[in-house]
């Protein structure tokens, strides 16, 4: 793979030329695509902590995280602006998801410190590749049976939203397959590696959304981690029982038809949509 990012100046003029070829209240995705009916479903949210477990277990992504971000103090409300920046991207009006893309932008910019850059392709490339992967796991985890060609069309617009990113499209896994072991290969490589920023950072996340919910996250987090970031995190194997409870819980919310598990932000986005269609008639 070549570099996986393009420049600061060369991507604003990308997506700008993105934003004027994209109808702005569908978004860069629309209701048609695999990208607003697989992210609609709130179990993924149960993938959320593996996500952001997997980031920062890149020793230059948990740098970052620790010397320019609230974390300690405020960890719920880091975990909500990124979820909310990914909501806006991919639900959006076209001009919503730029406005969420430069301010991002803008935030990394700034981010930079000994051996470390926000905006390194590298790191970028890791943050993205380990929330795609958890998505993938939450699509398994939810039970939602789809067709090697369906997550194949998913993944190429996970490229798309790679590249709304600030990723080149040929700096990414060329296929479905080629991710898959292109993970496999940097979860057994030498540059992800959990150190005392990660672990510290992880104190933080597992307290979310109240402190005594840490043993339940931890357990969840071992769970679901992939089994290197599970021991490099010093989890332990979670107990039999527990972990029986815990899935009887994930098979119970599964057990909701979808329409009840989608999230607010497809539903508002559907309404912005049919809004537009219905006054056009």
């Amino acid at each position: 793979m070549t570099s996986p990012r393009i420049s600061l100046d060369s991507y604003q003029a990308w997506l700008e030329d993105a934003a004027r070829r994209t109808g702005n209240l569908r978004g860069f995705f629309g209701p048609e695509s695999l990208a607003w009916q697989i992210n609609r479903d709130s179990l993924l949210a149960l993938v959320g902590l593996r996500a952001l477990l997997m980031q920062v277990a890149h020793p230059g992504v948990a740098r970052g995280v620790a010397e320019h971000s609230s974390f300690q103090t405020r960890p719920y409300k880091r975990a909500y602006s990124t979820l909310r920046a990914q909501q806006r991207i991919v639900f959006g009006p076209t001009t919503e998801a730029v406005d969420a893309l430069r301010r991002m932008q803008r935030r990394h910019a700034s981010v930079s410190g000994d051996g470390y850059h926000a905006l390194d392709g590298a790191l970028q490339l890791w943050v993205w590749g380990s929330l795609i992967d958890s998505t993938l796991y939450g699509i398994r985890l939810a039970n939602r049976r789809f067709a090697d060609g369906i997550l194949e069309d998913f993944y190429k617009e996970s490229v798309w939203f790679g590249q709304l990113l600030g990723l080149r499209r040929d700096g990414m896994p060329g296929s479905l397959d080629d991710f898959r072991n292109w993970m496999k290969s940097s979860l057994e490589g030498a540059e992800v590696s959990v150190g005392k920023e990660a672990r510290l950072i992880a104190e933080s996340l597992m307290a979310l959304p109240f402190r005594w919910a840490a043993p339940l996250n931890r357990t969840w987090a071992a769970m679901t981690l992939p089994e290197r970031l599970r021991v490099a995190y010093q989890l332990p194997e979670p107990g039999k029982a527990i972990s029986a409870a815990l899935l009887l819980c994930v098979r119970a919310l599964r057990a909701l038809p979808l329409s009840l598990r989608s999230q607010p932000a497809f539903w508002l986005a559907m309404r912005r949509v049919n809004s537009e269609e219905n006054s056009s008639v």
